[in-house]
């Protein structure tokens, strides 16, 4: 029995320190909000944006939703949404102009439902984002010009065809 229980216990902090050592925030709790795991980063984060760490899953995400309507830097962006793996995801920019997402999941292992909680990190690819939203705006913009030329040419050339054929009937009949 001292075996299983040594073991145990080794199983136990490894996979807190795998949590613990995961450069974003991380955060398991059960279907009811009740903290199972969550990692330092996410507390840190949570207590910048909030004021305090997170007690409840549940709770914790009413309270980011609210702080997301009153916090300076929140929004909700699109283009950096990968798929539909996170139904529901909310962005902050904080005091270090870092760009961080806030995802939630519920999860099922064993006909036991979880909530899980992911804060990434996401600055590089907003920084991205940003500067392909921008060429894409210059994209249409140019775009955009190349029509209007492109039918003032055709104006032109039909201008042109139409002096021509005019200076030909004027040299035929004279």
């Amino acid at each position: 029995m001292f075996f299983w229980t040594t073991k145990r216990k080794r199983y136990l902090q490894t996979i807190r320190d795998a949590v613990e050592t995961y450069p974003g925030g991380l955060l398991f709790a059960h279907s009811d909000g009740r903290i199972i795991l969550a990692n330092r980063r996410m507390n840190e984060l949570f207590n910048e944006l909030v004021g305090h760490t997170i007690m409840n899953a549940k709770v914790g995400w009413q309270e980011l939703t609210k702080v997301r309507r009153d916090y300076p830097m929140s929004f909700n962006i699109d283009y950096l949404r990968i798929g539909e793996q996170y139904k529901e995801s909310i962005y902050f920019e904080m005091d270090d102009k870092h760009i961080w997402r806030f995802t939630w999941k519920d999860i099922t292992i064993e006909n036991d439902s979880f909530r899980q909680g992911v804060a990434d990190d996401v600055t590089e690819q907003y920084r991205l984002g940003e500067k392909l939203y921008q060429n894409t705006l210059r994209t249409r913009e140019l775009h955009a010009r190349q029509k209007k030329l492109l039918k003032e040419i055709t104006k032109v050339n039909l201008d042109k065809e139409l002096l021509q054929a005019k200076m030909r009937v004027h040299d035929k009949f004279g």
